[in-house]
């Protein structure tokens, strides 16, 4: 068995599709215990693994296995940073995202077009459109 089937093995009890206790197989809606249970089970586990994941990144760039973030930065693409007999690791930039600076852009703007910063800053939130809102999603333990 490979090393990702050994760890899925580990977490789902050894049954594809299921946490170690299940979902009960109940399909009475007033009981979301079992579907709570499930997502409850998997957001813990997501939450250790995050932890987890960030010290051992941690401990590979302290023992030198891997550089400091900002050296991969410099060169857009895809490098392999480190490799073993089993695993390499594999490191993709992409261009950074560009962002306005909005009071730099108005005045630019009011110089060429010769209208006032104020007349292009009502111009600006007029033409503002709404995104998606964040949605944050999460079960606790009562």
């Amino acid at each position: 068995m490979t090393i990702k089937g050994q760890i899925y093995s580990l977490a789902t009890g050894g049954k594809a599709g299921r946490t170690p206790v299940g979902p009960v197989p109940n399909p009475d809606r007033k009981n979301n215990g079992p579907y709570l249970f499930d997502i409850y089970y998997w957001q813990e586990l997501s939450d250790l693994a995050d932890k987890e994941l960030k010290k051992a990144w941690k401990a590979a760039t302290e023992a030198e296995v891997l550089e400091e973030d900002d050296t991969y930065r410099q060169v857009l693409g895809e490098t392999i940073a480190a490799e073993s007999s089993s695993f390499s690791c594999v490191m993709k930039v992409s261009a950074p995202k560009k962002t306005i600076d909005k009071e730099a852009f108005l005045a630019a703007v009011s110089r060429k077009s010769r209208l006032a910063v104020s007349t292009l800053e009502a111009l600006w939130e007029d033409h503002q459109k709404e995104g998606k809102a964040a949605l944050s999603k999460r079960v606790l333990e009562v």
